[in-house]
Order: structure tokens, then C-alpha cells, then sequence
């Protein structure tokens, strides 16, 4: 009786898990990018305004990942966390009730921190406990969300286009309905008592290796390159005369194909080594983002999609995995060394190409560029394969 009822709390647990990232991460957090070129239409923006508004937020994730790793949050986590999911879901509406660019970057500043805070807390409450329950293979199903997110921002955009709304308002308003229904769904699956504990760090100096430096280094360039695809993805398409059906099956292809990743992902690092998968994984999203600029429409952009999709959430996790490892006794220290490299990157991303892409009337030297970081990244990295501990 007791086993059954842990397997239930442990599916419970996942279950609010995966909504919690739906709603933050796979929705409040990447609905800009089918969104963006419907507000680059209606509200007269350049790529410099939607590579601003995009980097605004990906300011805020960093400035949550920041403050977000303090002590201050210890056995509050779940407060915050539903906090956080309702604050996603209200800054989804505001975006629907102003044309300034200048207040989309405040919203969208806000909502980077709110997803950072539900990515770290959803993940510190979820994971700690099913690790603790014995049940840790659920945690495919919480990382799920982001990917399965994703796929539903597309199927609302593919409905909202089914009714006759094509304005960019409806997405957003779409978003705040979804992130509402995902926090109530979160306050009834999370339990609220305090979670597991999980295991505390050593006090010591977290050592550095040339691997851990490395991993590093490899985190932040793939954030440049990465962020590209996500803020601009659709745009692109666009641009080459897809259509808005199009633009709803590339999103749906990128989601579909980032919830079945992750575990993809694992299977092929047991497999192969981790940083040789790794390795991998950056070279196809460094072809796919090549493949939207040089390959014929519509062949590019939905072979684009799909290697984005297939790659991005997985070389995340294979990422963090690889520092854990080299560090294990400090994982929480250099998850946030990690997330602060990667935020930078994927901050300097879109403002980068935004510029590039404004200077240079298209995405193609732009999308080139993401790809030669990506490729430098897979070549950084790839030395780090020979410590035993990655094996």
C-alpha cells in the first residue's frame, strides 16, 4: 500500500512538474518566437526591436538564475513557484494590452525572471523528491514540458488562425489562459508540505579543470547560437514566403520533437559517451540553422525546425550533466555557473543578430554566424571526452 502510494505522489509530482515548464518555459517563455512576426507586421517592428524584446527576457532569466540560487528561497520553494506560474500567466496578458517596445522589454525582462524561477524551483522541488522516492526516470516527464509547451503554443496558433484571429494579441491572450489553468493544475497536484531535502554541497572550493572550463565555455556559445533559432526561427520563414500554416507546423515540429529529446538524447550518450554525443548533437543544430538559409523553402526551414528541435533541449541536459559530473560534489554551484554562461550567450544572441540582420536586409550572414559558434562549440567541448568520469 505504501509503494503504491509514493508511485502515485511520484507521478503526481511529475505531472506538476511537466505543467510547470509547459506554462513557463515551452509557453510564457518561446510563444514570442511564432508571436514575433505577427508583432514585426501589425506593430511595425525591425529585427533590432524583436532582438531587444527577446533579450530583455533573456535578461530577466538571467537575473532569476541569479537571485534565484540564493538561500534566501530555502523552504519557500513552493510558494515561489506558484507565485511565479501566476505572475507568467498575468505578464502573458499584459504583453496582449501594449504596442511599446519599450514596455514589451519590461514585460518581457519579467517574465525571464519568473520562468527562471519556476525552472529552478519546479526542478529543486520535482527532481529532489523523485530522486529521493527511487523514482527518478520520471524526470523525462518533467522536462517534457518545455518541449510539449512548445507544441501547444503551436497548435493555438493554428486554432486562433482556424477562427479568423490572426492578430498577434490572441497568442498572448492564448498564453495567459493556458498559464492560469497550468498554475491552478500545479496547486492541486504539488503537495503542500515541505518537499525532501536534497543533499546538501561541501563548503569547500569548487575546483576548476580545464574539462569544466570547457563545458563552460561550449554552454555559452551554444546559447548564442541556439537563441538565435528560438527568437527568429519563424520569422525567417517568413521572410522566405512561408505561409501561416507553415509557421504553426515549423513550432509544432520544433516542440513535438524537443519533448522526445531528452530521453532520446540519454539513450544515445549511454551509448556513444556523453561528450562525444554532445559533440554531436551541436554539430546537427549547427547544419539545421545553416540548412534555414541555404537550402531551398520549404525544405530548409522545416529540416531547420526539426534539427532545432532535436537537438536544443538535449544538448542542455547533456550539458549540465557533463559539468555535474565533473564536479559532483558542488552540482548546485556549477549548474549556476553553467546557466550564467549560457544566459549570457543567449542574451548577446538576439541582439547580435538582430543588428546583423537589420544591417544585412535578411538571415542569412546571421544564421551563418550562429552556425560557426555552434561548430566551435562541438570543437571546444570535444577534447573533455577523455576524462574517465565522462564516460
Amino acid at each position: 500500500m505504501e509503494a503504491a502510494s509514493d508511485s502515485r505522489e511520484a507521478w503526481r509530482l511529475a505531472w506538476a512538474g511537466m505543467f510547470s515548464l509547459v506554462a513557463a518555459m515551452g509557453i510564457g517563455r518561446f510563444v514570442y518566437t511564432p508571436a514575433l512576426p505577427r508583432m514585426m507586421q501589425e506593430l511595425d517592428l525591425s529585427a533590432v526591436d524583436g532582438g531587444l524584446i527577446a533579450s530583455a527576457n533573456f535578461l530577466g532569466y538571467f537575473a532569476g538564475a541569479m537571485v534565484g540560487g540564493g538561500r534566501w528561497a530555502a523552504g519557500r520553494e513552493r510558494i515561489i513557484l506558484v507565485a511565479a506560474l501566476i505572475a507568467n500567466a498575468a505578464l502573458c496578458l499584459a504583453m496582449a494590452l501594449t504596442h511599446s517596445v519599450n514596455v514589451f522589454m519590461v514585460l518581457r525582462f519579467a517574465a525571464g525572471l519568473a520562468s527562471a524561477f519556476v525552472m529552478l524551483y519546479s526542478s529543486a522541488i520535482v527532481l529532489g523528491s523523485l530522486n529521493a522516492m527511487g523514482a527518478s526516470k520520471l524526470q523525462d516527464l518533467h522536462f517534457a514540458g518545455v518541449g510539449s509547451g512548445i507544441a501547444l503554443s503551436s497548435l493555438m496558433v493554428l486554432m486562433l488562425f482556424a477562427v479568423d484571429l490572426h492578430e498577434w494579441q490572441g497568442i498572448w491572450l492564448a498564453s495567459a489562459a493556458v498559464g492560469f489553468l497550468a498554475a491552478a493544475a500545479v496547486m492541486i497536484l504539488l503537495p503542500g508540505r515541505q518537499m525532501r531535502p536534497g543533499q546538501q554541497e561541501g563548503l569547500s572550493q569548487m575546483p576548476w579543470s580545464e574539462s569544466l572550463l570547457r563545458a563552460v565555455i561550449c554552454f555559452g556559445l551554444f546559447g548564442i547560437g541556439y537563441s538565435v533559432s528560438a527568437t527568429f526561427l519563424i520569422a525567417l520563414a517568413r521572410q522566405q514566403g512561408a505561409t501561416q500554416i507553415d509557421e504553426a507546423m515549423l513550432w509544432l515540429i520544433v516542440g513535438v520533437t524537443a519533448a522526445l529529446s531528452v530521453p532520446a538524447g540519454s539513450f544515445l550518450a549511454r551509448r556513444f559517451g556523453l561528450v562525444q554525443t554532445l559533440t554531436a548533437l551541436c554539430i546537427a543544430e549547427a547544419a539545421g540553422v545553416a540548412a534555414c538559409v541555404l537550402l531551398p523553402v520549404p525544405l530548409g526551414v522545416y529540416l531547420g525546425a526539426f534539427l532545432f528541435g532535436v537537438t536544443f533541449m538535449s544538448i542542455t541536459a547533456l550539458a549540465l550533466d557533463v559539468a555535474r559530473r565533473l564536479v559532483p560534489q558542488h552540482a548546485r554551484r556549477v549548474f549556476s555557473i553553467m546557466t550564467i554562461s549560457f544566459s549570457l550567450g543567449q542574451i548577446l544572441g538576439p541582439l547580435l543578430s538582430g543588428f546583423v540582420v537589420d544591417a544585412t536586409g535578411d538571415y542569412v550572414a546571421a544564421s551563418l554566424g550562429a552556425a560557426a559558434l555552434l561548430v566551435i562549440a562541438a570543437f571546444i567541448v570535444w577534447p573533455a571526452k577523455d576524462r574517465a568520469v565522462l564516460s
